[in-house]
């Protein structure tokens, strides 16, 4: 949770996941458990802060005004951490009779342990040290980009062409380094917000909002719950990004009709989104992410398995996050 609230919740996944197959393999004890639990909390950490989450990071820049970092992590935050806490105690009580299990039966077969040498997993210090150097940077600019005056993009992309020198500085040509560059994210983004932008144009997303503005009877805290829960539902079958691409003008529209504020549909919208995505396998991409990579270990990690699990805690959670966001208003 805490790598994902600084990180991309996918990247987390790629990294945490195939190391927790690993060493609960050489412990003897199935990692399924933990995996899901990884994932959970990966996708509660990502609602904590600004960068944690693409959809965040859209949610931030894309309203008039633009939402900051210190504003994410002041009012996402806390829900995040409540959220947290609440489904490491669940998941606790779901399994700790599986690992008392597991530990008793190696204590008593003497096992040895066969984890992984540590030695030797980092490929590039000099790259990993940049990096960490760059990632604090970030950090730190996007908390005080507010006071200087710059947006949260410029904030990011400096500490990152630290890290584009270093690598050209190493390589023969600079195409090499952009070489690897996923553009394909680029792109994608690019058109996505063309084409919200073009379905924005045909008035649909104006009398959505004005709908949903009339189902809440501008009142807020029907607002605030019913964005949440809407966007919650929805985001177990459709990606969060689109989702919350397409939203952005619908709260916008929420707002300037019934004359409340934005903020407040801002942070529903971004924690439905977030926890609503952990409900299903489809529902983000971390949790594909996870399950393809116990697929390729041969850990089968059916839908019915993940559900059981996902679904209870993601109603606990959304009512749990519909109260503190009231609460908070």
């Amino acid at each position: 949770a805490g790598m994902a609230s600084l990180l991309d919740i996918v990247t987390v996944a790629l990294f945490i996941v195939p190391l927790t197959v690993q060493v609960f393999d050489g412990l003897g004890i199935d990692p399924i458990p933990f995996v899901i639990a990884e994932v959970l909390a990966a996708n509660v950490g990502g609602i904590a802060t600004m960068v944690g989450d693409p959809t965040n990071v859209i949610i931030g820049t894309g309203l008039n005004p633009p939402l900051s970092f210190n504003q994410f992590l002041a009012n996402t935050a806390p829900v995040a951490l409540a959220i947290l806490a609440v489904n490491t105690s669940m998941l606790y009580l779901k399994n700790h009779g599986f690992l008392h299990r597991d530990a008793l039966r190696r204590h008593r077969e003497r096992q040895p342990l066969q984890l992984p040498s540590p030695s030797g997993a980092v490929k590039d210090r000099g790259l990993l040290q940049v990096s960490m150097v760059s990632l604090g940077l970030a950090v730190s600019f996007l908390i005080v980009h507010t006071f200087l005056g710059v947006s949260a993009a410029l904030a990011t992309l400096l500490p990152s062409f630290i890290i584009l020198v270093y690598e050209s500085s190493r390589q023969s040509e600079l195409r090499d380094v952009l070489g690897r560059v996923d553009w394909q994210v680029f792109f994608f983004f690019g058109g996505l917000f063309i084409l919200v932008a073009g379905f924005a144009k045909t008035g649909l997303l104006v009398s959505l909002g004005n709908w949903l503005t009339q189902q809440s009877s501008g009142n807020l805290v029907l607002s605030v719950t019913l964005v949440l829960w809407t966007t919650a539902l929805i985001s177990q079958i459709v990606d969060n990004v689109p989702l919350v691409t397409v939203f952005i003008p619908v709260i916008t529209t929420m707002a300037a009709v019934s004359g409340m504020a934005i903020a407040p549909l801002a942070w529903a919208l971004a924690v439905g989104t977030g926890i609503g995505g952990m409900a299903t396998p489809i529902g983000t991409a971390s949790n594909l992410v996870a399950l393809n990579i116990l697929n390729k270990d041969s850990k089968r990690l059916g839908f019915a398995r993940f559900a059981k699990r996902s679904i209870p805690l993601t109603i606990l959670d959304l009512a749990i996050a519909n109260m503190i966001l009231i609460l908070r208003l």
